[in-house]
This record gives structure tokens, sequence and C-alpha cells, in this order.
């Protein structure tokens, strides 16, 4: 009797538990715990000047530099804010990238630099020293980029360099300025950021693993 009593009881937690351990498997199957490769790495920064830095404005000024690399497109593209308190058509951004790839940035049209003014043009430009951008005097043309003004936060820049260069170096230098065109002569119109290395394959790699 004890042995039948056993053999039932044997049974019955077999017939429990095997739908249990089956339904265990199924949770998570192999194919679900892939991950899919990211299609893009992105960085960021901040940069601050103090009110002794520049005459921009009164306070400190901030610049956000947010950066995308698009593995799928094989392009860049950047968000980039500046919290000047007033509106100037002509106000621009200067972005020097080391485009000979000779490790560093080089004055004048060497690195082919680009001027985007805040009405969403450009035109051909020479690099200065002090960060600035010397236009040649020709009709200005779409520069491909887009610009919004909010009195409270100042400029937001957004720039897609599509057809920049193809392929894309795995990583490159960047020199980036702004300019107000609003600040009198004689005082502290332009600042630029230290050039930044931009590891744009090498970020887009290591993402994979993340």
């Amino acid at each position: 009797m004890k042995l039948l009593l056993s053999l039932i009881r044997l049974t019955f937690l077999v017939a429990v538990l095997a739908p249990i351990w089956q339904g265990g498997c199924k949770i998570k199957p192999q194919e679900e715990e892939k991950r899919e490769t990211p299609v893009s790495a992105e960085n960021e920064y901040l940069f601050t000047w103090q009110s002794d830095e520049q005459d921009i404005v009164p306070g400190t000024l901030y610049m956000r530099v947010k950066w995308k690399y698009d593995r799928k497109g094989d392009y860049l593209s950047f968000i980039i804010s500046v919290n000047d308190n007033d509106y100037n058509e002509k106000d621009y951004i200067g972005m020097i990238f080391d485009k000979n790839q000779n490790g560093m940035i080089d004055l004048g049209t060497i690195d082919k630099p680009y001027g985007l003014w805040v009405n969403g043009m450009t035109a051909p430009s020479a690099l200065a020293e002090d960060g600035s951008l010397v236009f040649a005097k020709l009709p200005p043309k779409p520069g491909g980029h887009k610009c919004e003004f909010d009195p409270e936060k100042g400029y937001v820049f957004e720039i897609p360099f599509i057809k920049w260069q193809s392929p894309l170096p795995r990583s490159t230098l960047l020199r980036i300025s702004f300019v107000d065109r609003d600040v009198p002569y004689g005082k502290i119109r332009v600042v630029k950021t230290k050039d930044l290395k931009l590891n744009i394959k090498e970020v887009a790699s290591g993402d994979e693993n993340n």
C-alpha cells in the first residue's frame, strides 16, 4: 500500500511540474536574447565662458554640442545650442574639421571651414586665428542646416553633414566657434572650443557591445 501511494504521489508531481519546466524553457528563447546592433552612436560636450571671457551675454555663455554618427548612412549630424540673448541674422557658427587629416586645424581655407549663419545661409570662408571666419564676397547659398531662436534660451542649430566626406575617417578633429555680430568692436564677440577629437567609427563600434 505504501509503495502504491508513493507511485501515485510521484506521478502527480511529474504531471504538475512538467508543464512548468517546459514553460520555463519558452520564456526566454535564444533568439529573444539577441540584441539588435545600434545604427548610431552619440556624444555630447558642454562648453562655458564666463563674463570676463566674452561680451555676448552678461553672465555665463553656454555652448552645448551633441553629435551623432549614423552608421547606416555613414554621415555626421550635430545639434549645437548657444544661449545668446539677441537675434542677428549674421550671427554664425563656425565648424572646422581636420579635412586634410594632418592632425591639426589649419588657418585659412586649407580645411574648408563651414560658416553657418543663423538665417540658414552659408558662403565659402577662411579661418582666422581668433576663431572667426572671413567670408568670401559671393552670394550666399542655403547651408542645409536649420536654426531656431528663443529669446529665453538662445539659438539651436541642427546641422547634417550627409555629403561631407565618403567614407568618413575613423576619427577627426573639430573646432567650433560662435560669433555674435551685435557685440561692439573692441569687445569679445568670438568664442571657440578646444579642438575636439571625434572618434567616429571607434565610438560606433564600441556601442555595439553596450
